[in-house]
């Protein structure tokens, strides 16, 4: 019991270090991935994310109202690529 509190305090101290921005993108990416696999397949779920994370932040470039950064496309896509990834190893995932 003393060791699993000690690997969520760990795993806390961990999230805690990652910025605010970067963790919104794992959000915002993610839930885009999730309600799109609503209506499309997997691999055009996925494409979607990735046009969506690359569109924001040449829109960042292009307006100057953000600062276009190469990880927020990294954080965007993450969970989404680790997730097919996983289901595909496991078999869920057909197309």
């Amino acid at each position: 019991m003393l060791l699993q509190a000690k690997n969520t305090i760990n795993s806390m101290t961990i999230l805690m270090q990652i910025p605010k921005d970067k963790l919104l993108h794992s959000f915002y990416g993610s839930w885009i991935y999730i309600l799109s696999t609503l209506v499309l397949p997997t691999t055009f779920a996925l494409a979607l994310v990735v046009v969506i994370a690359i569109g924001k932040e040449v829109y960042d470039k292009v307006s100057g109202k953000g600062t276009p950064e190469l990880m927020d496309i990294v954080y965007t896509i993450g969970l989404p690529v680790a997730i097919v990834l996983i289901d595909k190893y496991k078999g869920i995932i057909n197309d």
